[in-house]
C-alpha cells in the first residue's frame, strides 16, 4: 500500500422504499466519483436496517418484567430495552444507559439497538444478515457498474475503558477481512505467534472518521488503495474470536462460571 484514498458520499436522508444501490450510484455521480476495480464501499449499518424495513416503532412493545429492571437500571426507556434483550443472545450487565449485551457480532451495547437517528418513538436494530445483504449489494454493483470491490457492512462500538466509539465490521464481503500474520517475522526476526489484523475492522473505522455519528448524512465511504486479498468466500465469522479465547470476554466468563457453580447467580 503505498496511498490510501477516502471518498465520503453524502446523500438525503435515506428511506424505507429506497433501493440502496440506486441510491449509491446516485451519489458517486454527485459527487463526479467513479469506481475502480478492489475499492472498498463501507456502508452505515442504519441505512441497511431502514431499507430492510427493520425500523421498530417502540410504542407496539410490551416490556418483560425483566426489561423493567433493567431500565429502572440504566436509565433506558422500558421499550427500548425490550427490543435490545429481543435482539440478544445474553446479557452480562448493564451501565448508564447501556445493556450490556452478546449478539451474533460479539459484545454490544443494548443488543446493537439504537435510538441515534431514527426518527422519535422509532429505533433502529442491527440489519438482518448482513453478510447476505454486503454480498446481494456486491453483486449488484458489479453487475450495474462493471466493477469489482469490496463491502462493508459498519457499525459503532465502544473499546473496553476507553471512551468514545470508533466502529467494526458487521459483515464483509469480496476480500478476506482478517489478515493472519502468525509465523510472520518481526523486525527483529521474532516469529508472530498470536497476531492477526483485523483489516475489516480498520477500514471501517477510517471510514467513521468521515461518516460521523449525528447529522452527517454519510451513509457511504468508498475506501482506495487498500492492500485487500479478493475472495468470493464468506468470511465475515472468521472476524469473530470464541468467547472463551477473548482476551477481555474469556476471563469474564470464567469467573461468571465460577460463580454459578458455587451457587450464585451474577448480580446485573
Amino acid at each position: 500500500m503505498t496511498k490510501l484514498e477516502l471518498f465520503p458520499l453524502k446523500t438525503n436522508i435515506i428511506c424505507s422504499n429506497d433501493d440502496l444501490v440506486s441510491v449509491f450510484s446516485s451519489a458517486l455521480d454527485s459527487h463526479d466519483l467513479s469506481l475502480q476495480d478492489n475499492d472498498v464501499i463501507v456502508i452505515v449499518s442504519k441505512v441497511v436496517t431502514v431499507v430492510q424495513g427493520g425500523i421498530i416503532d417502540l410504542s407496539t412493545l410490551t416490556p418483560s418484567s425483566e426489561a423493567q429492571s433493567l431500565a429502572l437500571q440504566t436509565g433506558l426507556p422500558p421499550e427500548m430495552v425490550e427490543l435490545a434483550l429481543s435482539e440478544s443472545l445474553d446479557v452480562f450487565g448493564v451501565a448508564p444507559k447501556s445493556v450490556m449485551s452478546l449478539t451474533p457480532y460479539g459484545m454490544n451495547a443494548n443488543g446493537g439497538v439504537d435510538r441515534s437517528n431514527a426518527p422519535d418513538g422509532y429505533a433502529l436494530p442491527l440489519p438482518s444478515d448482513s453478510e447476505e445483504f454486503a454480498f446481494s449489494f456486491r453483486k449488484e454493483i458489479k453487475d450495474k457498474l462493471s466493477k469489482d470491490v469490496g463491502i462493508i457492512i459498519a457499525d459503532s462500538r465502544v473499546v473496553p475503558l476507553r471512551w468514545g466509539t470508533s466502529a467494526f465490521s458487521l459483515a464483509a464481503a469480496g476480500f478476506v477481512p482478517v489478515i493472519d500474520k502468525r509465523g510472520e517475522d518481526d523486525i527483529y526476526g521474532h516469529k508472530m505467534s498470536v497476531t492477526l489484523r483485523s483489516l475489516s475492522d480498520n477500514l471501517a473505522t477510517a471510514a467513521n472518521i468521515l461518516m460521523g455519528e449525528t447529522n452527517e448524512l454519510i451513509p457511504f465511504v468508498v475506501i482506495r488503495g487498500a492492500s485487500i486479498t479478493p475472495s468470493e468466500e464468506r468470511l465475515s465469522s472468521t472476524q469473530l474470536v470464541n468467547p472463551d479465547d477473548c482476551l477481555f470476554f474469556g476471563p469474564f466468563k470464567r469467573v461468571r462460571r465460577q460463580l454459578e457453580d458455587l451457587g450464585h447467580t451474577p448480580s446485573l
